[in-house]
């Protein structure tokens, strides 16, 4: 019996103990890109979203999942982007049928398409999903994040908040 305790033991130490360490290594990539940008003050001064929380979904485990995540970041509806109001320089969070009103259905439709394609690129079994709040103007906005083992992967609001600024 002590054998096998031992045995147990050694694999505790050599094998999974680590595992564990590297995930939560992994974890606090993507953890620390979120937390620098909920502390990142030149982002508050500016008037951007403010990312006030954010919350473990799940993983992208099945081809069929891939293709459900890539077709809910493609919606019109549900997601938000950052655009600057060119009337008063104020930034506002629109999504894609708000934006199509403004800036046009071929502006939208080249944006979905490029989108869909960069998503066929990055977007992986394994990854993993994020829920994240946002706040700007009183208003609270949500944005699904996509992060990998290296760190963000995508989100609408993250990734344009860079083209914006």
């Amino acid at each position: 019996m002590s054998k096998i305790r031992f045995i147990l033991c050694i694999f505790l130490l050599v094998v999974a103990f680590p595992l564990i360490n590297l995930q939560a290594q992994n974890d606090s990539d993507w953890k620390k890109q979120l937390k620098e940008i909920q502390q990142n003050e030149m982002l508050r001064d500016k008037g951007y979203p403010q990312l006030v929380s954010y919350a473990l979904q799940g993983e992208v485990k099945t081809v069929d999942e891939m293709k459900r995540l890539k077709k809910k970041l493609l919606s019109q509806t549900d997601n938000y982007l950052p655009v600057v109001n060119k009337e008063n320089e104020c930034v506002e969070l629109l999504n894609l049928k708000e934006i199509q009103k403004i800036r046009g259905k071929e502006n939208v439709s080249a944006t979905i398409k490029s989108l869909s394609e960069y998503f066929d690129h990055v977007i992986q079994q394994g990854m993993r999903t994020v829920k994240l709040t946002w706040k700007l103007h009183s208003k609270t906005y949500e944005s699904l994040c996509v992060v990998s083992d290296n760190g963000i992967v995508y989100d609408h609001i993250i990734m344009n908040l860079m083209i914006v600024s």
